[in-house]
């Protein structure tokens, strides 16, 4: 796979977390049972909505994935006016102690910023137009 497949792979993991979940495969479950569905038939549509909400991820992409995923307690975020807040991105002083509780050499670092760079300007809109909605 090539950088740029990996890049557009890296900005839609981005954006599908951003997103939010897209399903509740338990809460399904828990319909289809009130109207007395089987339970075989249950555990298939459950199964299948659990697929639906998947993102295939290149393995070469799980580390700067996870990292992003480690700091989505780390964005920096402004608090507007009638209680709209406005995502800023990542407080870029958190990385580095993360790669260095991770262990991750300094010949990695410099990609994994630009990976992380890369998702979080792929979530930053979703994030931000999610938030409008609510």
């Amino acid at each position: 796979v090539d950088a740029e497949g990996q890049g557009k792979k890296l900005e839609g993991a981005a954006v599908h977390w951003a997103s939010g979940p897209q399903s509740d495969p338990d809460h399904l479950a828990e319909q289809l049972e009130a109207m007395g569905v089987s339970a075989e038939e249950i555990e298939e549509a459950a199964a299948q909505e659990r697929e639906q909400g998947a993102f295939d991820v290149y393995e070469d992409n799980m580390q700067s994935l996870g990292i992003f995923l480690i700091l989505v307690t780390q964005w920096r975020v402004l608090a507007g006016g009638l209680g709209r807040a406005v995502w800023l991105g990542i407080d870029y002083c958190s990385i580095p102690p993360v790669l260095d509780m991770l262990g991750v050499p300094a010949a990695e670092r410099a990609a994994i910023f630009g990976d992380l760079r890369l998702m979080e300007r792929a979530a930053l809109p979703m994030i931000n137009r999610k938030r409008d909605a609510e």
